[in-house]
């Protein structure tokens, strides 16, 4: 899959996100993403910051610019889907993607089409066509399903794959309830400058500085042992 999205890192490990009652599995995932931000007006950890942090970052920027290239806005609900079945599938090997890989392959061969000719056509490039409104609902595929609701969930499986590879990173588990949050209300931010996001920009600053000097000392502790050396202290 190919996009222009920049990797900023990556390396993390995902969350499973589903419990053992006996609530549907589409009533879970709605329920927690809710969970979480009904949580989140009220406290959240560092590491739930983080997983927000995370989810504005790595899912805001190919929400808005994608589009640009492709003349198509990506459907929100289906992207995701996309980042949740990734954390289901590095949870659980049996689950298998809703998209098999050769579609995949024939999706992102036709987007790329699709970009390289409107490219090319500059300001002459159709209007962008708009996407349905956000359900914050499940998503479930199928044949008859629209290649934008595809390549939106794809784009998702990218964004998630970029989670998973900065828990992989820390070496431990951030929230992905949290990382939907942050990339719901990141675009919200976008759309509306009077939308109040659960994170002051404060706050995400000094969230941000924290982890990343933690990503240091993991990184120079990982070194040190590949050199024989005793670990840094904390």
């Amino acid at each position: 899959m190919k996009t222009s999205l920049s990797v900023v890192g990556a390396a993390l490990v995902a969350l499973g996100i589903f419990g053992c009652d006996n609530t549907p599995a589409e009533k879970q995932e709605t329920s927690q993403v809710q969970s979480a931000q009904q949580t989140a007006t009220v406290s959240m950890t560092d590491d739930q910051k983080f997983a927000y942090l995370l989810g504005a970052q790595f899912g805001v920027p190919p929400y808005l610019n994608v589009p640009q290239q492709i003349g198509e806005m990506l459907e929100y609900d289906a992207m995701v889907q996309g980042v949740v079945d990734v954390v289901k599938v590095y949870k659980d090997s049996t689950f298998s993607y809703q998209l098999d890989s050769l579609t995949m392959k024939k999706i992102d061969s036709d987007y790329a089409a699709v970009a390289t000719s409107r490219a090319a056509a500059g300001d002459n490039a159709a209007p962008i066509k708009l996407a349905g409104p956000m359900t914050n609902q499940p998503v479930q595929l199928a044949d008859t399903s629209s290649s934008i609701q595809k390549y939106s969930y794809m784009m998702g499986m990218q964004i998630g794959s970029m989670f998973i590879g900065v828990w992989r990173n820390f070496e431990q588990e951030f929230d992905v309830n949290y990382f939907v949050l942050g990339f719901r209300e990141g675009i919200s931010a976008e759309v509306d400058p009077n939308f109040k996001v659960s994170l002051p920009r404060d706050s995400i600053k000094a969230v941000n500085s924290r982890y990343v000097k933690r990503i240091q000392k993991i990184m120079d502790d990982r070194r040190q042992k590949q050199n024989g050396a005793a670990p840094a202290a904390p």
